[in-house]
Parts: structure tokens; sequence; C-alpha cells
């Protein structure tokens, strides 16, 4: 009796990366600087069926294109083709410079959004800075 065996298999390269950027946005402050806001997700060939874990990160540039730190929103979602619904969230900081420091920091998450904020104290200004991502009930994050 023969016996035979099928498999299925998908390759992924060694270059793979764990996420992918899906947008970009700047804001243009007052002073001349300026925030470099990215989401990331797990790319679908990595996902759980009905889950999405994204990054949101706001990284500050002074005047002179230099930048100086990040916050980051980090959050993990699930989903069933109508709602979604957040499951976990992290938040975090990055210096890119010295002379800042952290004051405070937060993190939430409600319904279908997740929240991290952080109060920074950097080269003589203290800032506020808050992201919030979302998801819907498809899996897409914004």
């Amino acid at each position: 009796m023969a016996l035979a065996l099928i498999c299925s298999c998908i390759a992924l390269p060694a270059s793979a990366q764990e996420t992918e950027k899906v947008a970009t946005e700047y804001e243009y402050m007052s002073d001349g600087g300026y925030y470099v806001t990215v989401i990331e997700e797990t790319p679908s060939l990595l996902r759980a069926g009905g889950t999405i874990t994204g990054v949101k990160s706001a990284t500050y540039y002074n005047s002179v294109g230099v930048a100086q730190f990040t916050v980051k929103v980090t959050a993990t979602f699930s989903y069933d083709g109508i709602t979604a619904k957040a499951t976990s969230v992290t938040g975090s900081t990055a210096f890119h410079v010295t002379g800042c420091s952290l004051v405070s920091s937060s993190k939430s998450m409600s319904g279908n959004s997740a929240t991290a904020a952080a109060t920074i104290y950097c080269n003589g200004m203290t800032v506020k800075k808050s992201l919030t991502l979302y998801c819907n009930g498809i899996g897409s994050l914004s």
C-alpha cells in the first residue's frame, strides 16, 4: 500500500519583516518642528485568524530636522468582520538626543481603540503627545 504525503508550505524570505508600514503622516508645528507618524501592522501571512497587532509611532523632529523623541503605542485587536475590540496595549518612549526625559506616561484601551500618551520634557519645553490606534471590523488599522 502506497502512502502519499502532501505538504503545502509558504516560504518567507529570511529578510521578512515582522511588521509592514501601512500609513505615514506629517504634522507641522508652530515652532518649526514636525512629527512623522507611522502605522505598521503584522503582515497578513503572519496573522492568526481574526487578530491583528499594530504599532503607531510619532517621532518629533526639531526645526533643523534632528529627531528628538518617539512615542509609540502597540496594540492587539480581535475582529470578526463586523466589529473590532482592543485586547492589549503597551506604550513606550524613546529619546534620540540628550536633554529629553519622560515626565509621565499612560495607556488605555476602549472598544476598537488603544491609546498611549506621554508627557516629555525636551530641551527646555514640555510636550504632551497622545497616539490612538483604531481597528475596524475587517482588521484595518488607522
